[in-house]
């Protein structure tokens, strides 16, 4: 229907939107190749600029906890296979965009050209699945599929961001696609929240986990008029990747640990919550949300 990026332009609200089925499966890939080469973010450096120092085991052990804690939640689990070139595979939620109640799969086009052969990878997985798949016309543009789109949970509403790594071209060819879909489009503002996903965890049709400095005015407005009850990250559970969480369902939430008050507010509001361990991913920039494709 519309791209929006002012709320008095928007004149429904989620609840006026089809409702969709959540998502009952979710992409993971192993971690045995994971390492930092190069720096696509600004958490990839320290202090000192120099490249952050994975350790593979712990990398693979924390990897495994969060498949664990996703397939003990009800979730079904998949895994690509590891491969030696592609250090970031892990990170699936970036390399395809899915349109789950279509079963599309959308190519994404990652703004770097190292990640690019990522998305091969998930062609083939969802081609496998029987998800017609789907690719941009637009040549030169980024898109980074789920890094800065995500769904209002449960309802056939979007949100979406353009900024470091997604530009409107992309969202524009979804828009195209999809006549009966709104976006609700955020411009990012902080470089350490370089994807949409960093800074917005959608828990249930009234709830979010939100980073207040990485939108500006125009992006809060929207994103307290479709989440009435959106939660601000403080500076710590900003940065320990809270906005990084992932609720499938609407009630169980698996988040960083370490982010307790925060975790007593979402018991108190009727969530589940799974805290685990990603901080070896963290220094790549990503945590669970960024681990998994849901579909």
């Amino acid at each position: 229907m519309a791209i929006i990026r002012d709320v008095r332009e928007w004149r429904r609200r989620p609840n006026d939107y089809p409702a969709v089925a959540a998502p009952q499966s979710v992409l993971m890939a192993a971690a045995d190749y994971f390492d930092i080469e190069e720096a696509h973010n600004t958490h990839m450096q320290d202090a000192n600029g120099q490249l952050q120092q994975i350790d593979k085991p712990l990398a693979q052990r924390q990897w495994q906890q969060l498949y664990d804690s996703f397939a003990a939640s009800g979730l079904n689990v998949e895994a690509l296979e590891a491969q030696p070139d592609m250090p970031d595979l892990v990170f699936t939620a970036n390399p395809s965009f899915i349109v789950p109640h279509y079963r599309h799969a959308w190519c994404s086009k990652m703004a770097h050209q190292t990640r690019q052969p990522e998305v091969e990878v998930h062609r083939r997985f969802f081609e496998k699945q029987g998800f017609e798949i789907r690719t941009l016309t637009a040549n030169d543009i980024k898109f980074e599929g789920h890094g800065d789109g995500l769904w209002h949970p449960q309802r056939l509403l979007l949100h979406a961001a353009v900024g470091q790594r997604s530009d409107l071209q992309g969202w524009q060819e979804i828009d195209a696609a999809y006549p009966e879909l709104d976006i609700l489009l955020y411009e990012l503002q902080h470089k350490d929240f370089y994807h949409l996903d960093t800074a917005l965890t959608c828990l249930d049709e009234q709830t979010a986990l939100f980073v207040d400095d990485a939108f500006n005015d125009d992006g809060r407005a929207l994103l307290h008029a479709a989440f009435p009850q959106a939660i601000a990250l403080n500076d710590f559970e900003a940065y320990q990747f809270a906005g990084n969480a992932f609720c499938a369902d609407g009630k169980q939430v698996f988040i960083e640990q370490g982010c307790d008050a925060l975790n007593e507010k979402l018991t108190a509001r009727g969530f589940t919550v799974y805290p685990v361990v990603t901080q070896q991913f963290r220094l790549s920039g990503g945590s669970v949300f960024c681990l998994k494709q849901a579909y």
